[in-house]
């Protein structure tokens, strides 16, 4: 599988949400992601790093998304 990223205009993000099954959100450090939000108004699953800030203020760990450490692939999988 190959995946082909492009920008995309800030209108066409619910419609991409919408067709997605899970939301990723990898980040190694990140103080707050507003794609978090996007996501989970748009009701996507989200697997979001623990070392977002807003993965922590905003996941409640298996009940509205799951906190994961994205350096421990096994978990992960």
């Amino acid at each position: 599988m190959s995946l082909i990223y492009q920008l995309v205009q800030k209108n066409e993000i619910p419609k991409i949400l919408a067709t997605s099954d899970l939301f990723l959100f990898q980040t190694n450090f990140d103080i707050w992601g507003l794609v978090l939000n996007e996501a989970m108004a748009a009701g996507v699953p989200c697997f979001a790093s623990e070392n977002a800030v807003s993965t922590n203020e905003l996941i409640e760990d298996g009940i509205n998304g799951f906190i994961v450490n994205f350096d421990d692939s096994e978990s992960v999988a």
